[in-house]
């Protein structure tokens, strides 16, 4: 069964025990490609209709507010943001916040960068999925290097699932290499097969 979360109807003659639809906040971003710290914040809350008298409250975590429904913003530096959304309507409220680490991780005891991330399917035939966890990269790349030691492939790579096509490459054992900012951030081998 589908559930495309209609809910009761308010103000309808057919609620007839009365049920008010209190919004529920959900929201997602969009990276801009060629500016890093640029985000564009997309609302996906439900339950807020014109009768309902909606209204949004973002707090972008750097001293910024906006009350637009979709707001575009760009961070003067990286660090670590708490973005939150507050939406409002004459039945009630609720809040979704997130953390964005935008040009910042962690860093291990010897000071090296520590980026979460995996690799998969891993042996792989004709493509494998690099994903990048909670860090909002500057210039983060991948390179694929043969058992020779040649670079095969160069990708530029971003937050969250990145597909690598391999599909032409030769069975073998493989280095994936990833670099943000000139520094290398993760090593791993992968095993392409036929």
């Amino acid at each position: 069964m589908p559930n495309f979360r209609l809910g009761p109807v308010d103000g309808s003659s057919c609620d007839t025990l009365g049920i008010d639809n209190i919004p529920w906040a959900w929201w997602r971003y969009d990276q801009d490609t060629s500016r890093y710290r640029c985000f564009e914040f997309v609302d996906l809350s439900g339950y807020l209709t014109e009768e309902s008298e909606p209204e949004w409250y973002w707090d972008l975590g750097d001293g910024t507010q906006s009350r637009d429904t979709s707001p575009i913003h760009c961070f003067e530096k990286d660090g670590v943001y708490e973005v939150c959304l507050i939406v409002k309507n004459k039945y009630g409220s609720d809040t979704l916040c997130r953390t964005l680490n935008v040009g910042t991780s962690a860093t291990n005891d010897e000071g090296k960068i520590e980026i979460k991330s995996d690799i998969f399917p891993n042996p792989a035939s004709d493509h494998f999925v690099l994903n990048v966890y909670d860090y909002l990269p500057e210039s983060m790349y991948l390179y694929l290097i043969n058992a020779q030691g040649q670079t095969i492939r160069r990708e530029r790579v971003f937050q969250g699932s990145n597909v690598i096509d391999i599909e032409q490459l030769p069975a073998g054992v493989y280095s994936v290499v990833i670099y943000e900012r000139g520094a290398v951030v993760k090593t791993e081998k992968i095993v392409v097969r036929d």
